[in-house]
């Protein structure tokens, strides 16, 4: 059994901004020589997300809607009232989606290619940006 690590950053730009980032977990993930194991694929920050879905104009829309009724920007958090917490950046919104959507995925590796159906993407989800992120990929297997 061999454990590789390797990372990569985005930059992002928008306040919410979805990414597919499939590409660059799979040439992370093929620059070691393993052809059967599993990648994590860890964001290193609480106020974005990882999660494995189709990368499709609409249904990203869609997923931003539903961030927007699940859990709304100004929504009295006490992790935005100075009584309370000491950030400033008014931005628990964007903590409890990013708690909704998760930081991780595991994805199987065979012959050397990550293991995803036809419609999947890994997608990345900035939720208080623009911020510079970083995200690490780290391959378990033989």
């Amino acid at each position: 059994m061999k454990v590789f690590t390797s990372s990569f950053t985005l930059n992002t730009v928008d306040g919410t901004e979805v990414s597919d980032i499939t590409k660059l977990v799979r040439d992370a993930v093929q620059q070691f020589p393993l052809s059967s194991g599993i990648a994590l694929i860890n964001t290193l920050h609480t106020t974005c997300a990882l999660f494995v879905n189709e990368f499709q104009a609409a249904l990203i829309d869609d997923l931003k809607r539903m961030l927007d009724r699940l859990v709304p920007e100004r929504g009295g958090y006490r992790h935005d009232d100075p009584r309370y917490s000491d950030c400033e950046r008014g931005n628990a919104h964007s903590h409890l989606r990013a708690a909704l959507l998760g930081r991780s995925v595991a994805i199987g590796i065979n012959e050397g290619e990550l293991t995803l159906g036809r419609f999947q993407s890994v997608i990345f989800a900035e939720l208080d940006g623009p911020r510079r992120r970083e995200v690490t990929v780290q391959v378990i297997g033989e």
